[in-house]
């Protein structure tokens, strides 16, 4: 294609005149379409917007809602607090004054309790009252016997007393007489007769040992050679107290055995052979006393000992008992 140059330049300049208008078209085209776009998008944000605020309205109300609700569980709370306060309140009052009721009928029921406390006092008094009045009465009885029986007792003594005297002085008559009559006699051979009441003293509980008074006696009868079948007698000029009271109430065939009366002694003032053990093992010697002495009380716990266990003094049964 042959142009010249002005035409050539024409032409050119209508294609690029063209082409400017296409770009201007197109730009104009796009500018349209970005306008389309954004005003979509703008539509789009409202919408979002808009939905966005519907939303936040539902939400509102839906927490308007749940608060309505809060406050109403809540006031329903308070008002079931309340009804269980007064429940427990009512229940209360009610325990306090059935616990009310029952102290009253508690310090009724001590009221009636000391009342008759006060009467059984009142006649426990009396009848103690009574019995010690009788009992006085009873005691003052049996010291009005005791004095009867000890002035008896003190007859038969100064009876028996006379009756040794009289034989004694038999007895030395006959023992002069059968000298009289046979000249070969020998003073040395007559044996002494029954002598005195002993010349001891009384036996006093609040101070003498029963048993070793016992002893004593036993010596002292072995030393004046009475005849045992006596002793009892003698023994029970010396006693007084609860130990006269032992013997003045022996059967008269026992109140004549000197070991019965013995043996009566003893079980009144708690000596067994029990005790005798225990006395026996715990022995120690005693201010003032001399071995032989101590020797001599040990042999007597133990003797008692044997006696009230009432073993015989073969080895195997002394063995059995001491161990």
């Amino acid at each position: 294609m042959r142009l010249k140059r002005p035409e050539l330049m024409n032409f050119v300049r209508e294609q690029q005149t063209l082409e400017r208008k296409e770009r201007e078209k197109q730009r104009d085209k796009d500018k349209l379409d970005r306008e389309k776009e954004d005003e979509r998008l703008e539509k789009l944000r409202q919408f979002e917007i808009k939905q966005k605020a519907k939303e936040d309205e539902r939400k509102a109300k839906d927490d308007e809602r749940l608060e309505k609700t809060r406050l109403f569980e809540l006031e329903r709370a308070k008002l079931e607090l309340k009804r269980e306060e007064r429940a427990r309140q009512k229940k209360e009052e009610a325990k306090q004054e059935k616990e009310k009721e029952k102290e009253e009928a508690r310090q009724e029921k001590e009221k009636e309790r000391q009342l008759e406390s006060e009467r059984e006092e009142k006649a426990r008094r009396l009848e103690l009252e009574r019995e010690e009045r009788a009992r006085q009465f009873e005691l003052d009885k049996q010291e009005r016997e005791m004095q009867l029986e000890h002035e008896k007792h003190k007859q038969e003594m100064e009876r028996l007393d006379l009756q040794a005297r009289l034989r004694e002085r038999e007895a030395r008559a006959t023992e002069v007489r059968e000298r009289q009559n046979d000249g070969n006699g020998d003073e040395g051979s007559v044996g002494k007769v029954v002598g005195k009441v002993p010349k001891m003293p009384h036996f006093d509980e609040e101070r003498d040992f029963i048993d070793s008074y016992l002893g004593r006696f036993e010596r002292f009868a072995e030393t004046q050679k009475w005849k045992r079948e006596h002793w009892a007698m003698y023994l029970s000029a010396l006693l007084k107290g609860r130990a006269l009271d032992v013997y003045s109430r022996l059967p008269p065939e026992q109140a004549g055995d000197y070991d019965r009366l013995n043996n009566a002694l003893l079980k009144r003032y708690l000596l067994s052979a029990d005790g005798f053990k225990k006395r026996f093992r715990s022995a120690k010697p005693e201010l003032g006393e001399i071995l032989a002495q101590f020797l001599t009380r040990l042999d007597n716990y133990l003797e008692r000992w044997i006696e009230l266990a009432k073993v015989t003094k073969s080895y195997e049964e002394l063995k059995t008992l001491i161990v």
